[in-house]
């Protein structure tokens, strides 16, 4: 990245190497995966975005329980410059610590003397400063050309899988789950979107306005938090009792009505399909003129491609087909990855093998004029074709390095996982056995993280129950077709 304040950056550069350590020798931690002694439990996070020099500094503060007696707090963070540490344990008084750093592992790290004890309550604090990103992930800078020819700067998120840990320190792995409370210091031109509804805006004295949001409602993993600065407009519509909106730059509000009445339909089937209603009190689907992800599933803040949520008056009936089944796939992931969450990314097909599964099934049933059935049908002959070759894998699969899990992000757990949903679906005898077991499992997961075990165990658990009703069978019976999707 390109620091375009030299000065500064050279002092903050300066100051932060009293505070960082880079060598490995003395760095606490040796594994990819984060160690389970210490769990977060709320951020506190305070983000002051400079558009003008695409750079910004942020406060992070991270309140923990520990789980088990240690000497050390393992987290991640990657191109922060962290200027000032703080520690808090308990009631004592906070006292500066010193951050180490891992790069290859994209770690920080905070040593103690003595043992944290299990049981026991803490606060770490960092303040930071960071470039903006140039890749499209973390905490991104955009822009595009407005009706007059200016040209209009913003930023946004993208941080599926790995790239919270850009934007801010954090336990950056989907099993650390937590609230967030984000505020956001803005220029007076600017508007803000968060995961939650903005609680109030305060003047600042340095001229900025604070945009401070509600803290979430959920606890959330990481990559599903997410933060807007724009110059965006919206239309919205209240679906039993959340308000739906869908924002885009202001030349192009006049092509979002039919995402919409889309999203509104979908979120009241997805309601009475799940039996379990959206949790949060907003939901907006955000047009990003610059975004290299078709689109993403942050809880209560989509973010879209331009191209996969905006519908002109000439959109193409394809073109339609195409919004409506991005915007099926990430409603669905409000449930399957939000909600209930995979525990680790070896089972990403437990998140996207459902999304796109549900995202045929429910605009066949909301949308049948859209004829997605035979498309569906078509997408599972070119999974099996690219399950047949020889660099194929199983849809749960070992993941241990950053380049492992980006590549879990493929037609596998996509289109196999969501083939695999369906032969489940028609394997499962009696009426909407497959939904029941659907429902059994975001209901006994809420708010937790599983493995594809647990769905398994479900599944089961809803066909056993109707066998036992009728017949006598021995309580250690398994479904055959449990055994085989072992295999797949």
């Amino acid at each position: 990245h390109v620091n375009v304040l030299p000065l500064i950056g050279a002092f903050i550069t300066s100051f932060s190497r009293t505070q960082n350590q880079t060598d490995e020798e003395v760095f606490p931690w040796a594994q990819f995966r984060l160690p389970r002694s210490i769990n977060p439990l709320s951020y506190e996070l305070t983000l002051t975005p400079d558009l003008d020099n695409m750079t910004f500094t942020g406060r992070a503060v991270i309140h923990m329980s520990v789980l088990h007696n240690t000497k050390r707090i393992v987290l991640h963070g990657v191109d922060l410059l962290i200027h000032k540490a703080t520690f808090k344990l308990g009631d004592e008084p906070p006292h500066d610590v010193t951050v180490l750093e891992s790069k290859p592992r994209q770690q920080i790290a905070v040593k103690f003397e003595e043992e944290l004890k299990v049981g026991q309550l803490c606060v770490l604090t960092l303040d930071y400063f960071a470039n903006f990103s140039h890749t499209y992930d973390g905490f991104y800078n955009s822009s595009y050309t407005d009706k007059d020819g200016k040209k209009r700067v913003l930023a946004a998120t993208q941080f599926e899988p790995l790239s919270a840990r850009k934007a801010f320190p954090c336990f950056d792995e989907p099993s650390f789950k937590a609230t967030f409370l984000i505020k956001i210091n803005r220029k007076p031109n600017f508007m803000t979107l968060s995961n939650m509804p903005k609680a109030r805006t305060t003047n600042l004295s340095n001229g900025l306005m604070q945009d401070e949001f509600e803290k979430t409602s959920v606890n959330m993993s990481t990559y599903l938090v997410a933060f807007i600065v724009a110059n965006f407009i919206s239309v919205s519509k209240n679906v039993s009792g959340t308000m739906v909106s869908v924002y885009s730059v202001p030349e192009k509000t006049g092509h979002t009505e039919y995402a919409l009445e889309t999203a509104s339909k979908l979120l009241e089937f997805y309601n009475n399909f799940f039996e379990i209603s959206y949790p949060l009190q907003k939901l907006d689907l955000v047009a990003i003129p610059d975004f290299l992800a078709g689109a993403m599933e942050n809880w209560g803040l989509i973010t879209f491609r331009e191209t996969t949520l905006l519908v002109g008056k000439d959109s193409s009936p394809l073109e339609k087909q195409v919004v409506a089944s991005v915007i099926a796939h990430e409603l669905a992931h409000q449930w399957f990855g939000n909600l209930v969450t995979m525990s680790w990314w070896n089972d990403l097909w437990l998140n996207e093998g459902f999304a796109t599964y549900m995202q045929y099934m429910s605009l066949q049933t909301v949308l049948p004029n859209l004829g997605l059935g035979n498309l569906f049908l078509d997408v599972r002959f070119r999974a099996m074709d690219k399950d047949a070759l020889n660099s194929s894998h199983a849809v749960s699969t070992e993941v241990n390095t950053i380049e492992q899990v980006e590549e879990m992000f493929d037609s596998i757990s996509y289109e196999k996982g969501a083939s695999i949903l369906l032969m489940l679906n028609a394997s499962l005898p009696g009426d909407q056995q497959f939904r029941k077991g659907l429902i059994q499992y975001l209901k006994q997961f809420h708010g937790l993280n599983t493995a594809t075990n647990d769905l398994w165990n479900s599944l089961t658990q809803v066909h056993m129950c109707t066998l036992l009703s009728t017949l006598c069978i021995p309580v250690n019976f398994k479904l055959p077709f449990i055994f085989y999707c072992f295999h797949l």
